[in-house]
């Protein structure tokens, strides 16, 4: 684990040391809202986020009945958040009924409806569900599914990254990881296969290269990766 994810996880111990639950609370949902969380780390989070006594948790309701959970998933950002936060301390299947016309809506987040899948895979959740992407309703086995960020397309599409840029640029590295995993959540509950991957890493890299001005230095890892 990086410095800086070890550095991480000592402030929020420290801030649960010495009490500050809401500021470690906090501290634990930025991290993990970020696109890429390492395994261990999010773990390690997750078992800081349970050890904070749900009293003193101040971020939304303790316990939302299901009419309540539906309302705030429907509401501003803030109590969409809070209804996350609650559904990844619940057992959501007390709660599939309330969400599956939620799953359906056309109109709902794409986004919540994904987050709402993470946690059924999370949790094993085994009953079918229609989902709607696009217009398109699937049926969708969350205990069938894999997290992006534990997928083949990731393990995959990270070994490359790293052929390209470890040795040469581990700070390019790093922001071409970050978009890449991105890229694979926006396809979730999808994966790319193998050979989509490549393509997939080449539109990554040279958007990131072309933010920082340096797409000239712009090479398909298809390329690299046949010179290996």
């Amino acid at each position: 684990m990086s410095d800086y994810y070890q550095t991480c996880l000592a402030e929020i111990s420290k801030l649960i040391e010495s009490a500050d639950y809401d500021a470690a609370g906090e501290k634990i949902r930025e991290e993990l809202n970020m696109p890429y969380i390492p395994g261990p780390f999010e773990e390690t989070l997750r078992e800081l986020q349970r050890s904070i006594p749900v009293k003193s948790v101040s971020h939304g309701p303790v316990f939302m009945d299901g009419e309540a959970l539906v309302r705030h998933l429907r509401g501003t950002p803030s109590q969409q958040e809070s209804a996350m936060h609650f559904l990844n301390r619940a057992n959501i299947r007390q709660f599939l009924d309330e969400l599956m016309p939620l799953l359906k809506d056309g109109q709902f987040s794409d986004e919540l409806k994904k987050q709402i899948l993470l946690v059924c895979i999370d949790q094993d959740v085994q009953e079918a569900l229609y989902v709607t992407f696009a217009g398109i309703c699937e049926t969708i086995t969350p205990v069938t599914l894999v997290n992006p960020v534990d997928s083949d397309a990731a393990v995959q599409g990270v070994h490359l990254l790293s052929l390209l840029f470890e040795s040469s640029d581990p700070s390019l590295l790093n922001l071409c990881t970050q978009a890449y995993l991105q890229a694979l959540f926006k396809v979730f509950p999808h994966s790319p296969d193998p050979e989509a991957v490549f393509s997939l890493i080449d539109g990554v890299t040279y958007a990131v290269l072309e933010s920082l001005g340096r797409v000239d230095e712009w090479v398909s890892c298809k390329i690299e990766n046949d010179d290996e």
